[in-house]
């Protein structure tokens, strides 16, 4: 079955069930052949905020990316996503101004398929997160900057479908 962007919830919601648990809520996806992510790309103004992934994530290690995680609970995609924007930045969703969702995203690597359902928050004012264990440092960059930066497979892709 293809995955768009109506059935990506319902498609991974119904594979979960059967998985082993994280956590109380959060479903171990990592043993999914296809693992459901959802990425978020922050704007503010012509800026984007990319964070350096750690050697303690399990992909991707000291390569730019965006605010991703796993969708491991049965819950609505945007409530994960504002979760994230807790965990991994420390902030809260009313620095959002806009919320668009975006297309479907398939990155095959680090022997694994990561399904993700792409986001772009525009944001009120410029942020500066508050990196958990997943990252090791941020920057604001212009789509210019980014071309230049060694970044996690299909993110400029990714980003330029939103522009």
């Amino acid at each position: 079955m293809e995955i768009t962007i109506k059935n990506f919830e319902n498609h991974f919601q119904k594979l979960m069930i059967n998985l082993p648990k994280w956590s109380k809520k959060e479903y171990d996806v990592t043993k999914l052949k296809q693992v459901p992510v959802i990425i978020c790309f922050l704007q503010f103004k012509d800026k984007f905020l990319l964070l350096k992934r750690s050697d303690k994530v399990i992909s991707g290690n000291g390569l730019w990316s965006t605010l991703a995680g796993h969708y491991d609970e049965l819950k609505p995609v945007e409530e994960i996503l504002k979760k994230e924007l807790q965990e991994e930045l420390g902030v809260e969703t009313d620095i959002i101004k806009q919320l668009i969702k975006g297309k479907i995203s398939i990155v095959e690597t680090d022997g694994k398929i990561f399904v993700s359902q792409l986001f772009l928050a525009k944001l009120k004012d410029k942020i500066i997160p508050k990196l958990d264990f997943e990252h090791t440092e941020f920057g604001w960059f212009t789509l210019e900057e980014i071309k230049n930066l060694n970044t996690y497979p299909k993110l400029e892709d990714n980003l330029k479908s939103f522009l």
